[in-house]
């Protein structure tokens, strides 16, 4: 893509007054976002809004990040009809919505999605919900428990590296 956005230590909070409210990302521009050292939260337990739809490349670097909601999923991946890869990377973030799932890919999307989990803190039902084949890339990751890693029909390619799945468990 040739624009490249980046979002620094910026606060998004939706409580109880925003029960319906918009999203952070709703569409797609065909842009690279990089959010670094952001908070993003969701504590309304009302409500089903999904905090991104899109298929544009996202970036998270050292992000605090909270769903609790009634929504199913974090990342919302919307159609495409440009079959232009999805990339969405979280570096050194903690990620918390232990009944959600991560990314869910709409099955009429036509497009890959690579995924990675860097140093990050992961605390999620499942990491994928999608009937069409993506990547994903682990590496020194903590996980309250072993989330589901695809809860779709869709062929995961996984590269794994020296995860933990608790603060007390070995590798």
């Amino acid at each position: 893509s040739e624009y490249t956005y980046l979002i620094n230590n910026s606060y998004f909070y939706y409580d109880t007054n925003g029960a319906h409210g918009t999203p952070i990302m709703f569409g797609n521009l065909g842009c690279n976002f990089i959010f670094n050292s952001c908070s993003i939260q969701l504590v309304n337990e009302d409500s089903t809004q999904t905090i991104f739809n899109t298929n544009d490349n996202l970036t998270f670097n050292n992000c605090y990040i909270i769903v609790n909601t009634s929504a199913t999923s974090f990342i919302r991946v919307e159609q495409d009809d440009k079959d232009i890869p999805m990339n969405v990377i979280f570096n050194n973030c903690y990620i918390k919505g232990a009944n959600k799932i991560l990314m869910d890919v709409l099955p009429i999307t036509n497009v890959y999605f690579n995924l990675q989990l860097i140093n990050s803190n992961l605390n999620v039902k499942n990491i994928y919900r999608s009937d069409v084949e993506c990547s994903l890339w682990l590496e020194n990751n903590t996980m309250v428990t072993k989330p589901i890693i695809n809860s779709g029909t869709g062929k995961v390619n996984i590269v794994e590296i020296q995860q933990k799945y608790s603060d007390t468990s070995e590798n």
